[in-house]
């Protein structure tokens, strides 16, 4: 006998003892109170393979934002996942997987589109080696995790050329945004990797100088390709690392 463990919604929703037997409506009556402004309805219902249970997707969705929640039931409980014991399967976690994967599939779509108008003069880039692939590095010179990362790149230049697209967080303020320009507008003029590595080095050390002369204006421009970066979706958090082939970056 196939063994099934069953989750708890909140607390579990009693309905109608009939399978099936529970509404859409009183599905979408069973959240608790939402954003105002979100929608919320049932998308889809089907029975769970070799179960008992039916699989119901919820989506959720406010302008032009969405967002898909699993629940599934007996026909008179609702339960936010079914585990298989036996299989060692988790039933809402692979349904969030597959979500994930939907969401960075389009995510990197989105980025690719974005970086074929990006100013080439605000990519950095590192080895020109044609036998090796393309990494792209979303980074941040206030980041902690990207100066650690920072330190592993001449590692990273023996297996592939190197294309860094500064994207500092919101909570690392303009001087995050200024030394990224400072960087970039330094790197501009170096003609070796050796030396782009000492610019990196200096804007990312602990002891670092501020950036200076870096106009309001600068830094309110870098702010909104920064901004066009994060809204494409595919970038959460820094440092971020994609191979090129993936969002067309040569």
């Amino acid at each position: 006998m196939k063994k099934l463990i069953v989750g708890s919604l909140f607390a579990s929703i009693a309905c109608s003892a009939a399978f099936a037997a529970i509404s859409d409506d009183e599905i979408i009556a069973s959240f608790p109170p939402i954003a105002q402004g979100v929608n919320i309805s049932v998308e889809k219902r089907e029975k769970l393979e070799n179960t008992a249970f039916e699989k119901i997707v919820i989506l959720l969705k406010k302008d032009d934002q969405e967002y898909r929640q699993i629940m599934f039931s007996d026909g008179k409980y609702l339960f936010p996942d079914i585990i298989d014991t036996a299989a060692k399967r988790s039933y809402a976690s692979e349904f969030r997987a597959e979500q994930e994967k939907i969401l960075m599939s389009a995510g990197y779509e989105n980025l690719a589109k974005l970086l074929k108008t990006y100013p080439k003069n605000k990519i950095v880039s590192l080895g020109k080696d044609k036998k090796k692939p393309v990494k792209v590095i979303f980074t941040d010179p206030l980041c902690p995790y990207c100066k650690q990362e920072m330190k592993n790149i001449h590692e990273r230049l023996k297996e592939a050329n190197l294309r860094l697209i500064f994207a500092p967080i919101p909570s690392h303020g303009e001087e995050a945004v200024a030394k990224s320009i400072s960087i970039q507008k330094e790197a501009r003029k170096a003609k070796k990797d050796s030396e782009i590595i000492a610019i990196l080095e200096k804007y990312y050390a602990d002891d670092s100088v501020p950036a200076s002369n870096i106009s309001t204006d600068e830094i309110e421009k870098e702010k909104m390709l920064i901004d066009s970066i994060f809204a494409t979706g595919a970038i959460r958090g820094v440092p971020a690392i994609i191979d090129g082939k993936d969002i067309d970056v040569k």
